[in-house]
């Protein structure tokens, strides 16, 4: 990707400049809409029924490919429904 690429996933940058700052950093418009379909489900469904936990096992599965993990390595207890 290039790097103008990477600026429309925070829309932020259109007005504003971020350095390397630890406290606060702005959020990707991916990870605002997760957050935002979380909320909802959990407004609405309070997950049930909604997808949520094979949302939640894919994500499981994406950060155990990311560190180099075997996915069933640390299966947390409630998330495999």
């Amino acid at each position: 990707m290039d790097v103008r690429d990477w600026r429309e996933l925070f829309p932020i940058t259109k007005h504003r400049v971020f350095l390397n700052h630890a406290a606060v950093a702005p959020l990707s418009k991916p990870a605002a809409d997760a957050m935002r379909w979380y909320v909802e489900q959990t407004e609405t469904t309070a997950g049930v029924g909604a997808g949520y936990y094979r949302r939640a096992e894919q994500v499981r599965r994406m950060a155990a490919a990311l560190i180099g993990a075997d996915p069933d390595e640390a299966l947390v207890s409630g998330c495999e429904g």
